[in-house]
């Protein structure tokens, strides 16, 4: 056999294994050592490079690696211990979940209210994220309670930062040039969201309080996400501990 014959040879090896291992037809049927003294073989072979190959092998390896582990994982929940550790880590990953979006839902409220209270009662947000937060002039709210504003009258403010945990930075866009003089809804609109952005710019002391309330929930939402990764973790690699 040539170099790149051997290699592909151990490239049909471990694609094999894998196969083998899912219940699947294997390359070369009942019979490899006939495929691999056969012309076809030659031939396959010759279809790829040497480098070529190496990767193959190497992902077949991985492959064969992660479906060993899927299936020891499949087997142990199978067990009476593995059912009662399963059921035992879903409960804590549901109750971490749920708690986790009450902290979202009960800042929403408290920073939708702080805002009203600060910017007027048409002055809402949308739902607090771990790092932006949308504030904007609120159109109708949904039967969900969600906030939706009037298009293009609102603005982002974004905070903990993953590299820059004390920023504290607003964004909006333009909507383009507007008459002065006008009298309409829109331009009525468009002059109270100027306002309120200036408000809500200038105000060192409530930008202050926001910024605690929102390092407060991002602590908070942080702390719940490590404790449901870890849990994750647990449920996706239960023989770490034994």
């Amino acid at each position: 056999m040539t170099i790149k014959e051997k290699l592909y040879k151990e490239y049909v090896i471990a694609k094999n294994k894998i196969k083998a291992l899912c219940n699947e037809e294997l390359i070369g049927g009942d019979n490899i050592e006939e495929y691999f003294n056969s012309s076809d073989f030659s031939r396959d072979a010759k279809c790829y490079t040497k480098d070529d190959i190496k990767r193959m092998i190497y992902n077949a390896e991985i492959v064969y690696q992660n479906e060993v582990n899927k299936l020891r994982l499949e087997n142990y929940y199978k067990t009476e211990e593995g059912k009662a550790e399963k059921e035992k880590l879903n409960k804590q990953i549901r109750e971490f979940i749920d708690r986790r979006h009450d902290l979202v839902i009960s800042t929403t409220k408290k920073v939708d209210l702080f805002i009203k209270e600060w910017l007027g009662d048409i002055w809402g947000c949308g739902l607090v994220g771990n790092s932006c937060l949308e504030i904007g002039m609120v159109e109708k709210v949904a039967e969900n309670k969600a906030n939706h504003f009037y298009f293009g009258h609102s603005f982002n403010l974004y905070y903990n930062d993953i590299f820059d945990e004390d920023r504290f930075d607003m964004n909006y866009g333009c909507m383009g040039a507007f008459s002065l003089l006008d009298k309409s809804k829109e331009t009525k609109l468009r002059s109270q969201f100027l306002i309120g952005m200036g408000k809500f710019s200038t105000d060192q002391k409530k930008l202050s309080d926001l910024k605690k309330i929102l390092n407060a929930f991002c602590i908070g939402f942080k702390e719940y996400s490590t404790e449901l990764d870890n849990l994750r973790d647990k449920l996706n690699n239960p023989f770490n501990k034994k």
